[in-house]
């Protein structure tokens, strides 16, 4: 599990008004992205919404091969003490459960009362006050629902804030679920090994893509679902509030698409490289700062560029990418104040070398080389997840590839990340941007 198991022992004993939620929810989005296996999944969505939101119980069931039942794959809290008698359930009682995978509507139960009046037959835990049960969804095929208890509250409502983010992490559970059936399918094949391979890689980036892009969708539809409810009015400055998150993810999607088509034309090796010019290493960096600016202010950047460095012929947006992306990755695992360094070496004759030094927690060596690959991120529970469209590492491989330099991640002496990459020096026309 990730950082957000070790919160919920924490979210026990804190108050309903959680400060920190949509941040815990993004955590559990962003894990959710990597998980491959049921158990993880559903282990790390039902947590999600103990962390997130205090629930004093949670539940994960998916449906059985023959559609009639729902088996419990992950439970916690006062929700499983009062499953462990039965890990089966037919959907033919009257349930919560049932009702949501026969309508794929979501079900909110606020008060007690509504619960008792609504499942008469239901006995449910004497600790829960009010319940939220969702399913999770692929297109309009359920798979099965999450379902989360929670204590006693002075609202007889469920509050925007939470069905949205409950919402949203529904979403992402949906697809991750479906994701590890694919995954176990395709183990349980055993299929050869270089097939296998091919066709795992290729299933990863799909199976990430469609979460990368639901992620900001699903923020995106909650927030209108939640905005057009007939049964409440929402004032102005809560409206605002909204659409600005509309906006934001919107935002959030376009720069994600954008870095997806570029992904694709890397992949495809179709990258446009008919404007090299002749470019000082020296006007690369100060562009490729200037790029990510208001996204490093925490971090003091310390450039060191030695006289004498040649000029390289290259594409000068790209590399200027490039920097900033490593910029931008730096201050992300870079405790807030600590500075950025940035070294440009000509250690060898024909190469320029890029050096961009962080004072993070490093990479472990295991690591080294998939930290380039598309939508991979880090599990370990000593790195916090980070927000981004887990892209910019791989668009910089395939940049620097393209003209014909190398990247590479080595241990900071005195601990971080060093991320590397090369250049070839350019062999005509040097002298007419030395001085520059």
């Amino acid at each position: 599990m990730t950082t957000v198991t070790a919160r919920v022992e924490r979210r026990h004993s804190a108050t309903p008004a959680i400060l920190d939620a949509p941040a815990i929810v993004q955590e559990v989005l962003d894990a959710l992205s990597g998980r491959i296996t049921t158990l993880e999944t559903a282990a790390t969505l039902v947590h999600g919404g103990v962390a997130a939101f205090g629930a004093v119980g949670g539940a994960l069931l998916m449906l059985t091969e023959d559609r009639q039942a729902v088996r419990v794959i992950h439970s916690v809290g006062r929700t499983a003490s009062s499953l462990q008698a039965r890990r089966r359930f037919p959907l033919t009682a009257e349930s919560p459960i049932s009702e949501v995978i026969q309508s794929h509507q979501d079900v909110w139960l606020p008060v007690g009362e509504h619960l008792s009046r609504r499942y008469p037959d239901l006995l449910p835990d004497s600790h829960a006050r009010r319940w939220a049960v969702l399913p999770l969804l692929v297109g309009n095929v359920v798979l099965g629902a999450v379902a989360w208890s929670f204590g006693e509250r002075e609202l007889p409502y469920f509050e925007a804030r939470e069905q949205v983010c409950l919402r949203a992490m529904a979403h992402a559970g949906g697809d991750a679920l479906f994701r590890s059936v694919l995954f176990g399918a395709e183990r349980a094949a055993g299929r050869a090994a270089g097939a296998d391979h091919a066709l795992a890689a290729r299933q990863d980036f799909v199976a990430a893509t469609s979460h990368e892009l639901r992620t900001p969708l699903s923020h995106i539809k909650g927030f209108v679902s939640t905005l057009r409810a007939k049964d409440v009015v929402w004032d102005q400055p809560t409206r605002d509030e909204f659409l600005a998150d509309i906006e934001q993810e919107t935002d959030r999607l376009a720069h994600l698409v954008d870095d997806l088509l570029d992904m694709s034309r890397m992949q495809s090796g179709i990258i446009d490289l008919s404007a090299r010019t002749l470019t000082t290493p020296t006007a690369l960096i100060t562009a490729g700062v200037n790029r990510v600016r208001s996204l490093i202010t925490d971090h003091p950047v310390d450039v060191q560029i030695p006289d004498g460095v040649p000029c390289v012929r290259v594409e000068a947006s790209q590399i200027e990418r490039v920097v900033a992306n490593l910029l931008e990755h730096a201050a992300k695992y870079s405790p807030p104040g600590m500075p950025i360094g940035i070294v440009i070496q000509r250690l060898r004759r024909e190469v320029v070398h890029f050096r961009v030094e962080d004072h993070g927690l490093g990479v472990p060596p295991e690591h080294a080389e998939r930290i380039f690959e598309p939508f991979f991120r880090e599990e370990s529970g000593s790195y916090p997840a980070q927000p981004g469209t887990g892209l910019g590492l791989a668009i910089c491989r395939g940049i620097v590839r393209a003209h014909g330099g190398r990247i590479w991640v080595e241990p900071r002496p005195g601990g971080g990340a060093a991320f590397v990459f090369t250049l070839p020096v350019a062999t005509t026309g040097v002298r007419l941007l030395q001085a520059s």
